[in-house]
C-alpha cells in the first residue's frame, strides 16, 4: 500500500493524561467513547512511554526527537517568572513545527506550549493560540491567552475553548495546503476541581477500583510544591480527574466532528498522546516523577496513552506490545510525511511505522530509558533499574513479582547479572548521548529556576 502524499495531521499532547485513565487501557469508569472509537479504528500502543516524566522536557522531546540531555531542558517552565519565560529554549533545533512548515504545511498549535516564550509563536507556526502566564492553572473563568502574539483574555472552560479554536483553525486554514496542528489540552493537570459538575457528579458513587489501594510509597516521599489541597478528598478530586478526561473525550468528538463536516477524515491521521503520566492516589501519592524527592519512576509516572488512526492506511484494532516513547513518535511523524533534515545531534529515537501498517520492525528496542534531571531509570519487559546522580540509593524493581513497586531488589544476589547488564546499557546509552563529558551531567547546571536545590530538600 502506497502512502498517499503530505496527509494531514493532528497531534494531540494532553497534559498529565496518565495511560490508566482510558476506557481503551483498561479503565471501567472513565466514559471515553471518542478516544476508545480512535483506538478502535486505528492502533493502540500498549507500551507507550515518556522519555522524561515532567511537562516542558517531555513536550521537547517530543518536538525535537531528542532526549533531555540533548536538548538542554531538563525541568518544567516556570511562565510565571519573565526572565525564564523569555528565553527562546529550542533555539536552531529543527522541530517537528518548522521541518513540516519547510514541507509546505500550514502548521498550528492550540493550548499549551510550555517550552518558552508562550506569547511568541515559536518557528514554523502559521496560527498560534496558547495559554498565558496566568492560565496554566484552573480550568474554567477567566484565563489568559495568546493569539498569536497579541493577548486575549476568555471566561470558558479551557478545554471547550481549545475545541472551539481547532474548530477554527479548521475552518480558516489554506485549502490548498495541508496541515500539522499540535493540539495540548491541560483539562487533566492539578488543580484537580473547577470541572463541569454534571460530568463529576456522574462519579460520586463510582468506586474507582481501577486504582489499587497502595500503601505509601517506601522509596521517596511526597514534596511540599506537590501538596494540592483538592486532593484531600481523595473521592472529590477523583471525580474530579475523570470529569477532566471525559471532557476533553468531548472535545476530540467535537474535532472529529468537523473533520467529518469537511470530509478530510481519510485525508487526515491523528494520534493522541500525552506529555507524561499522573499518579491520583497511586502508591498513596499525588502527581508525576517530580512530586516526590527524590524523583520516582513509578510506571503511572512514565507510561502515556499512543493512539494513532489514518482511515485505510494503518490497520485498525491492532494492540500494539513493542516499547515506544516521544523520541520515535517524532521519527515516526517524519517518515509518514517523508522529510529528511541535516542531523547535529545522535538521534536515537526509530520510526514505527511498519508498525501501524500491520508489519514489523527488526530487532525494536527490548529496554526503555527514561531520564529526569539526576534521576535515570532503564527498564525491560520484567525488570525496572533507578540510578541517581546524588547520593539517593538506586532501586531495582521487579515488575513481574512486584508490579505496585514496593521492594527494592538492589542486593539480591540473585539479581546481580541482570543489575549490572541493565547498568551497563542505561551507562552505554548516556555515553552515547553526552560523549563529550562520557555520560555526566554536570548537576549544578541542571534547572533554570535552582530546582536542584528544591528537590534535595
Amino acid at each position: 500500500m502506497s502512502l498517499p502524499e503530505s496527509p494531514n495531521l493532528i497531534l494531540f499532547i494532553t497534559d498529565d493524561h496518565a495511560q490508566w485513565a482510558l476506557g481503551c487501557y483498561g479503565n471501567q469508569e472513565i466514559h471515553t467513547p471518542a478516544l476508545d472509537y480512535l483506538a478502535t479504528t486505528g492502533v493502540l500502543m500498549r507500551n507507550a512511554f515518556t522519555p522524561c516524566p515532567v511537562c516542558s522536557p517531555a513536550r521537547a522531546s517530543l518536538l525535537t526527537g531528542l532526549y533531555p540531555s540533548q536538548h538542554g531542558i531538563h525541568d518544567y517552565i516556570d511562565s510565571h517568572i519573565e526572565e525564564y519565560d523569555q528565553i527562546d529554549r529550542l533555539g536552531s533545533t529543527p522541530t517537528l513545527a518548522a521541518l513540516l512548515s519547510a514541507q509546505g504545511y500550514y502548521v498550528g498549535l492550540v493550548g499549551k506550549w510550555h517550552c518558552g516564550q508562550e506569547g511568541i509563536p515559536a518557528r514554523g507556526f502559521d496560527f498560534w493560540f496558547s495559554v498565558g502566564k496566568h492560565a496554566m492553572s484552573g480550568h474554567h473563568g477567566q484565563h489568559d491567552f495568546y493569539e498569536g502574539d497579541e493577548p486575549a483574555i476568555h471566561p470558558d472552560y479551557k478545554t471547550d475553548l481549545f475545541a472551539e479554536k481547532v474548530v477554527e483553525f479548521l475552518r480558516t486554514r489554506p485549502m490548498d495546503r495541508p496541515f500539522f496542528l499540535l493540539v495540548a489540552f491541560t483539562g487533566t493537570h492539578s488543580p484537580w476541581s473547577g470541572h463541569p459538575d454534571y460530568l463529576a457528579a456522574q462519579h460520586e458513587t463510582s468506586a474507582f477500583a481501577d486504582i489499587p489501594a497502595d500503601a505509601v510509597y517506601p522509596f521517596s516521599a511526597m514534596a511540599g510544591e506537590a501538596t494540592f489541597k483538592t486532593r484531600d478528598n481523595r473521592r472529590a478530586a477523583l471525580a474530579q480527574v475523570y470529569a477532566a478526561v471525559e471532557h476533553i473525550d468531548i472535545a476530540v468528538g467535537r474535532i472529529l466532528n468537523e473533520l467529518d463536516t469537511q470530509q478530510i477524515n481519510q485525508q487526515t491521521a491523528l494520534i493522541y498522546t500525552a506529555d507524561h503520566g499522573l499518579n491520583a492516589s497511586h502508591h498513596g501519592l499525588w502527581g508525576k516523577t517530580n512530586s516526590t524527592r527524590p524523583p520516582n519512576m513509578l510506571e503511572e509516572s512514565i507510561r502515556v496513552p499512543l493512539i494513532l488512526r489514518w482511515p485505510g492506511q494503518f490497520v485498525a484494532g491492532q494492540q500494539r506490545a513493542e516499547m515506544v516513547d516521544h523520541t520515535d513518535l517524532f521519527e515516526t511523524i517524519l517518515a509518514l510525511v517523508g522529510v529528511t533534515f541535516a542531523r547535529d545531534h545522535d538521534y536515537v529515537g526509530r520510526s514505527f511505522l511498519p508498525l501501524l501498517r500491520g508489519g514489523y520492525v527488526r530487532e525494536w528496542k527490548r529496554r526503555q530509558i527514561i531520564e529526569y534531571m539526576t534521576t535515570r531509570m532503564i527498564r525491560d519487559e520484567r525488570f525496572k533499574l533507578v540510578t541517581r546522580l546524588t547520593d539517593d540509593p538506586p532501586l531495582f524493581i521487579d515488575l513481574q513479582a512486584d508490579p505496585r513497586e514496593t521492594v527494592n531488589r538492589m542486593d539480591a544476589p540473585e539479581h546481580q547479572s541482570q543489575i549490572t547488564a541493565l547498568r551497563g546499557e542505561l551507562d552505554s546509552f548516556f555515553v552515547r548521548l553526552l560523549p563529550e563529558s562520557n555520560g555526566w551531567l554536570d548537576v549544578a547546571a541542571l534547572s533554570p529556576h535552582n530546582r536542584v536545590e528544591w528537590w534535595r530538600g
